[in-house]
């Protein structure tokens, strides 16, 4: 890889590569992990992964982000055979297929769990909800300082909405909380050390995925996006999700399960197998 991009490594057995975009770090709910240890062999399974560092480094821009991942694969002598997302990550898996079907060493199916379509607010709404989160261990002044600085970047994304200064900005709001809940606690000076480390580590993941969430928020659904696919995209949907009419065209199928083991029930595992066994393309017809 050479790009410098990072890798989670599910499975690896082969040159047959399935991508799949989510944000799994310290989420409850099944991931792609779980659906890699159901899976049978002969294919190399990688999340892309939004790690630590300044989020001005990391490539907000989705079609640049998709267009990096290509470059690995490429480099590495892979060949993509499908993308998956989950969530949010839907965008990117759609927008990566769409991007690979003009090399031609990549055709590869499109496999969707749960997406949904986010807008801008949703990146402030989930700073907000780590915010919240963190209300009893600060003082009330320092809680509302916080919002306020999810207040004004809502107002200047109306104005001019810039991806990496508007993440900057609420990660240096939250990262001022967190600070802020450390002192609070009085911890004596033997332990200063290790909640600083703890801080870092917590600012860092926190940061990473509002950088995934504005990443995919980023990602351009037109009227005809999925004809631009080279084979048709499936959707596989747990018993509560709401469909957003962004995917309403596309074939659905339903589970009889909770969103939160959708990723990890053995009949989704088996249907995804079946479904990656066959050749894409327009004529390919998903497993009933």
């Amino acid at each position: 890889m050479v790009t410098g991009l990072r890798w989670r490594v599910l499975r690896d057995d082969g040159p047959d590569v399935v991508v799949a975009f989510d944000f799994a770090n310290g989420r409850k709910e099944a991931g792609f992990a779980d659906l890699a240890e159901l899976l049978p062999g002969g294919r190399t399974l990688l999340e892309f992964e939004f790690g630590g560092g300044d989020v001005r480094d990391r490539p907000l821009d989705p079609t640049a982000l998709c267009r990096m991942v290509l470059d690995d694969l490429l480099t590495d002598g892979r060949r993509l055979t499908a993308t998956l997302g989950y969530c949010a990550g839907a965008g990117l898996a759609c927008l990566l297929a769409t991007l690979a079907k003009d090399t031609a060493a990549h055709d590869c199916r499109v496999v969707l769990f749960d997406p949904l379509v986010l807008g801008s607010g949703a990146v402030v709404r989930n700073y907000e909800t780590g915010v919240e989160g963190l209300r009893p261990a600060v003082d009330e002044s320092d809680y509302r300082a916080a919002l306020a600085v999810g207040r004004r970047v809502v107002s200047s994304a109306e104005r001019a909405y810039r991806l990496p200064e508007m993440i900057d900005e609420l990660t240096s709001g939250y990262a001022r909380l967190v600070r802020r809940s450390g002192e609070r606690a009085g911890l004596p000076e033997e332990f200063r050390d290790q909640m600083v480390e703890v801080e870092a580590e917590l600012v860092s993941h926190f940061a990473s995925f509002l950088a995934y969430l504005a990443t995919a928020t980023a990602v351009d659904f037109g009227r005809s996006w999925h004809t631009d696919l080279p084979s048709p995209p499936v959707v596989f949907a747990s018993e509560e999700h709401d469909m957003p009419a962004e995917f309403a065209p596309l074939l659905r199928r339903s589970f009889d399960v909770p969103r939160a083991s959708l990723l990890s029930d053995s009949r989704v595992a088996a249907m995804v197998d079946e479904l990656l066994g066959q050749r894409p393309g327009p004529e390919g017809t998903p497993p009933e």
